[in-house]
């Protein structure tokens, strides 16, 4: 997939994608998500070049927001960009939302057994 990416940026461009500046790589990646290949996309791709796009976005947006100990999200900069706190030493601590809300207990009356009309139970 990247080596596709590659070839197609230097197909347009001239540079592999690395080697461009910030606005050139923004063109690169915006020729992308058409609905048509581009025609300077590799031929041999097995995927078109919107699919590919698409893939890689959602990649690095599992890699921005994933728990750190799984090797992306360095330094929770995911993390703290959506205001997330971030794990508690033994997991998540509730509560989470409304949805987890203490319920105060109530106290029921003593039950009393319906025994009918005019018995007293």
């Amino acid at each position: 997939g990247l080596e596709w990416f590659d070839r197609f940026s230097t197909a347009t461009q001239g540079k592999p994608f690395v080697e461009l500046t910030a606005g050139l790589q923004d063109g690169v990646l915006s020729a992308l998500d058409n609905r048509q290949n581009p025609p300077e996309w590799p031929g041999d791709a097995s995927m078109t070049s919107r699919a590919w796009l698409r893939h890689m976005i959602e990649h690095t947006m599992e890699g921005m927001f994933s728990d750190p100990i799984h090797g992306g999200n360095s330094n929770e900069v995911g993390w703290k960009l959506i205001n997330f706190p971030g794990l508690k030493p033994f997991g998540y601590d509730p509560p989470f939302g409304y949805y987890d809300a203490i319920i105060p207990e109530l106290e029921y009356p003593p039950f009393v057994p319906y025994t009918g009309p005019g018995r007293e139970g």
